[in-house]
């Protein structure tokens, strides 16, 4: 097990993609640090990977005791269907911060965001190179850390897969 930690303000993607050094199995689990995912949350990834019915799991938030505002639920549902509509691929949270893939699913990812868009590039491109996307269900807690959401990062998210379609692919 490796633990890649970016302690330097919000730079999500710069993390995830630092943790490509360092992945050395067969799978890696991705989450934010933020104390909203569960402790099971690693383990119900990483069984639906060791199924080999997937390369790239995506946790679907259950939000627990308040957790996600109304805003925010309106929200992820808004950027899910658009990101669904435009990919012709359902997904019912596109804006998860708990995510899993095969070795070899991670390594062709041409990753190119840093911050609050990664995880829409992440499903675009997995969609774009025919990865086999599953989604489970993982238990969405209270935040412990602090968070700096903005309007511009609901811009950012919401052009990343309009944009994403361009991304040249390996």
């Amino acid at each position: 097990v490796a633990i890649v930690r970016h302690d330097c303000g919000y730079v999500t993607g710069a993390a995830r993609r630092e943790a490509r050094s360092a992945r050395n199995g067969d799978y890696i689990v991705m989450r934010e640090a933020d104390g909203t995912y569960a402790a099971d949350a690693s383990p119900r990834v990483l069984n639906v990977l060791a199924t080999e019915e997937a390369d790239v799991v995506m946790g679907d938030r259950v939000a627990i005791g308040g957790s996600m505002s109304a805003v925010h639920r309106a929200g992820n549902a808004r950027l899910s269907l658009g990101a669904t509509v435009l990919y012709g691929r359902r997904v019912r949270d596109l804006c998860t911060g708990l995510w899993g893939f095969s070795k070899d699913a991670h390594g062709r990812l041409p990753l190119r965001s840093v911050g609050i868009e990664l995880e829409p590039e992440l499903f675009a491109l997995s969609t774009r190179l025919g990865m086999r996307i599953r989604p489970t269900p993982v238990d969405y807690l209270q935040r412990t850390a602090a968070s700096h959401p903005t309007r511009s990062g609901g811009t950012r998210i919401r052009w990343c897969p309009v944009r994403t379609r361009g991304v040249p692919l390996p």
